[in-house]
Formats: structure tokens, sequence, C-alpha cells
């Protein structure tokens, strides 16, 4: 029999990955080691508050779904004169409820310290990938917005026409969760940034049944798009940037204070129904565009 997991403690996490808990974010410039030990934390947290909070929900169901039964049986025993047992429908009923609300609350508690789960899904094993080119006691910059999709990322929420349906309420979050920076090993500096976008469609409609009742219907359909932007900028001293080559996404070049900065930017699009898309860019993607970036760069020229 597998252990049942406990429900995980906020204080048991270090300082900065409690403040990340609770503050739904992480912003700062450590040591990339030090990065990732804290995201090494926050993603085994939210592993297992992920699972708990899905198998609490699963049971809530379950004990909603016989406590019904249950209320059914203590009227049915009372209207054909089988008293006796409507105690024990009762008790059951009693006992469904104790355990109804039990799991209802530790949901409640697991989803108040939910954070996003891109973070171990893609940037966190990205990060892994690159811990060799990056160094574990080179300097990294990252700021990160762990909220995920919640009523403060809303920035449009209207009706639209609905087409067969009865109504259709279209809701639009930008999400713009990650920003990383960090110094590689040849002094390139190496910049991403990760920004979701997700779509709603709330679909209303009624249905007859065969009886003459009319059932009201509710399907929620979600569109997930992933932007992820990679940029490099060489020292100047080593490398530098040659022929752009052909690559898949868009190329931007721009000079700044701290040298010439070449972006790739890339989209990925996920959809589902019911809760949002799950899936992430994955950190092979991620890498990649790093891969493309680093085939433009030529080593400096030594002059005589």
């Amino acid at each position: 029999m597998a252990e049942k997991k406990k429900p995980p403690k906020v204080a048991d996490l270090s300082p900065p990955a409690q403040a990340a808990i609770k503050q739904k974010g992480l912003e700062g410039k450590y040591q990339f080691r030090e990065w990732l030990r804290i995201l090494e934390e926050l993603s085994a947290f939210d592993a297992v508050t992920d699972e708990i909070q899905a198998k609490a929900g699963k049971r809530a169901g379950w004990f909603g779904f016989l406590l019904v039964l249950a209320i059914v049986g203590t009227i049915v025993s009372a209207a054909t004169g089988l008293v006796f047992l409507a105690p024990i429908a009762i008790l059951a009923g009693l006992a469904f409820l104790v355990f109804l609300i039990m799991n209802l609350v530790t949901r409640s508690k697991m989803k108040k310290v939910d954070i996003c789960d891109d973070l171990r899904n893609s940037l966190m094993p990205f990060l892994d990938l690159i811990g060799e080119d990056v160094g574990t006691k080179g300097k990294a910059s990252m700021k990160l917005d762990l909220a995920g999709l919640n009523k403060v990322k809303i920035t449009r929420k209207e009706k639209i026409p609905p087409g067969p349906y009865n109504k259709v309420i279209e809701t639009v979050y930008e999400d713009p969760w990650c920003e990383f920076s960090a110094v590689l090993a040849d002094g390139t500096r190496m910049q991403l940034q990760l920004h979701t976008q997700a779509v709603s469609h709330d679909r209303h409609w009624t249905k007859r049944s065969r009886s003459g009742k009319i059932k009201f219907k509710h399907k929620r359909k979600w569109k997930k798009l992933v932007q992820a932007s990679a940029a490099l900028v060489p020292d100047g001293e080593t490398f530098e940037w040659g022929e752009e080559p052909a690559v898949e996404g868009k190329i931007k070049v721009a000079d700044k204070k701290y040298g010439r900065v070449c972006q790739l930017t890339r989209k990925w699009k996920f959809s589902s129904v019911g809760n949002a898309p799950a899936e992430s860019v994955s950190p092979d993607e991620l890498v990649g565009m790093f891969i493309q970036l680093c085939g433009m760069l030529k080593p400096v020229e030594k002059g005589a």
C-alpha cells in the first residue's frame, strides 16, 4: 500500500522559498547554484501540494455523491415504512459529511499555497540543462511571478457572438511570469523571458430532455499561448555576431549600452477543456533556441 503523503508545511522551507510561496513570486540576484536550490525546493513542494489537492478533490466528489445517496436512503426508508434503516442512513450521511468537509478543507489549504506549474515543468529542468554553461558560482538574476492565472491577470472579459450557443463569455489572461538573465562561462550574457496568454470561452446552452425538462449546460474551453524570448549578448572580446542564418522563430537585433542584443522569439499553442492547459514549453525547446542563437556567433578576429 502506498504511503499517504502529508500536506507539506511552508515553515519547513528555506526563508527565500517561504517568501516565494507567501508572496507568489520571487525576485533577486543570487549565485546560480543558490537559485537551483531554491527552485528545487519550490518544485518539490508544488509537486506534493498538487498531488494532495487532486486526490482531495476526487475524494470530496465521492463523499459528496455518497452523502446524496445517504440522504435519499433516509427519505426512502421513512417513506416506505423501513424506519429501522433511517438511523443507519443518517449516521452514514453524517460520516460522509465529515469526510467531505475534511477533504474540501485540505483542498482549500493546498490551493492557497499552490504556485505556477510551469516552474517545475519548464523553467526548472531548463536551468538544470544549462547549469554547466553558467557555472554553479556564476551570478543570475531572476524575476518570477508564481501566482499563475488568476483574477488579477484578467485583461478582458466580455460577451462575444454566441453562434449556436445561448451565451459565450470570453476571458483573456496575460501572465508575463519569468525574466531570467545570467552570464555564461565564456562571458556571453543570456536572457530568457516567458509570457503566457490564456483565453477561456465559457459556453452556455440549454437542452430539452425526452421527458420535456430543460437542462442548462456549460462547457469551458481554453487556449494557451506561450511566448518565449531568448537573447544573447556576446562580450565582444571572445565572440561577436556573424551572418544571420535561417532559424525557427522571429529574430530581433538591437544595440544596447551593454552590447548588441540578438533576440529570438517563438510561440507555442495548447488547448484543453475544463481546466487551463497543464502543458508547458519543453526545456529542450528552450535550450534549442539558445543553440540557434549560438550558431550565429563567430570568434572575434584578433588583429595583428
